[in-house]
């Protein structure tokens, strides 16, 4: 099979810890994976999904003085749907594949997403998919330190924070004093009148529009204010009529615990992968969700579309080497 060139976004992650934690991720994940050296311990049943849903930590490798991983995320005996493309075609043909068995012999399982990251001391690169995500990288690791590998006390979860991007960090920016999100939910439409008509009379109007995937957090927003909703729930169908916009600011003084918890809010969206928010600080910028992320796109090796693993780690080496040389990170 012949090599090409793909793209992967590599994002920077600074580990910490729920807990008084005085170990790096780094230390700790070596401990785990020296107790949990087979595979099989180191599968999650994930909960909360109605499928089988497990990850598992597969491939990790030395790095140079760092440690590389890749986490997957499959659903046992599941079959995978293809279809034979036919421009002649009324309709394709479609069909279910059963998991192949391998040379050895071995059952295998259809891969459903993969995520790569690379670690040092408490500094983390990663490189996410559609089925694998930030948040499911967070709850692995808490979960196989904690729970599998027993290496951490049974309160600690990781949390994996962004730091000031370089954008913010030569503005100054000051402590966050509202947060915005669903801006717009879907998507914005904007109109404005002719341009003949007198500026200072010219408007421009923007609708949120709502989608599927939002609607339930509009209707829990709405219900945790004691508005009542229809027994059919808010349907797409609303969207002309319904906008939205939910906002956390500051106004009047400052306290410190106000402080704390705006800026945490802050980092907290910067997971968001719809990157549907936006900050404003107290000087008054304002700065989207991806203006607060450090991160970079990567020309990696693949195979059949499936990037070569030794080839990400390297990119993921070099990418962290460059932010710690441009002073883009402290440590």
């Amino acid at each position: 099979m012949s090599t090409e060139s793909k793209s992967r976004v590599l994002i920077y992650k600074r580990a910490d810890f729920l807990t008084n934690e005085t170990r790096t991720l780094q230390a700790i994940l070596d401990e785990a994976l020296k107790a949990c050296k087979k595979t099989g311990q180191r599968v999650q049943k994930v909960t909360g999904e109605e499928d089988e849903v497990r990850r598992v930590l597969n491939e990790h490798r030395k790095i140079g003085s760092a440690i590389g991983g890749v986490l997957y995320r499959y659903t046992p005996g599941h079959h995978q749907v293809v279809m034979a493309p036919n421009p002649d075609a009324a309709e394709w043909s479609v069909a279910q594949v059963l998991p192949p068995t391998l040379s050895d012999k071995q059952k295998a399982e259809f891969v459903e997403g993969l995520l790569f990251f690379l670690v040092f001391e408490n500094h983390m690169i990663v490189s996410q998919s559609a089925a694998l995500r930030l948040g499911q990288l967070e709850d692995y690791l808490s979960h196989f330190l904690r729970d599998m590998a027993k290496v951490t006390n049974q309160n600690e979860i990781v949390i994996l924070k962004d730091v000031p991007s370089e954008k913010l960090r030569k503005e100054g920016l000051s402590h966050v004093r509202a947060v915005r999100f669903g801006v717009p939910l879907a998507k914005s439409v904007s109109e404005s009148q002719s341009p003949s008509a007198d500026t200072r009379e010219q408007k421009k109007t923007i609708r949120h529009i709502l989608n599927n995937q939002r609607l339930s957090l509009v209707e829990a927003t709405l219900k945790a204010f004691g508005v009542d909703m229809p027994a059919s729930g808010l349907t797409t169908d609303d969207a002309e009529s319904v906008e939205v916009l939910i906002e956390l600011r500051v106004s009047g003084r400052r306290v410190e615990d106000t402080n704390e918890l705006l800026d945490q809010v802050g980092n907290l969206f910067a997971n968001m992968p719809d990157r549907d928010y936006e900050v404003e600080f107290d000087d008054g910028a304002k700065l989207k969700g991806s203006d607060l992320m450090v991160k970079t796109t990567a020309k990696v090796e693949a195979e059949g579309g499936v990037p070569k693993t030794n080839s990400v780690w390297k990119e993921m080496a070099r990418y962290l080497k460059e932010l710690q040389e441009s002073k883009t990170i402290i440590g």
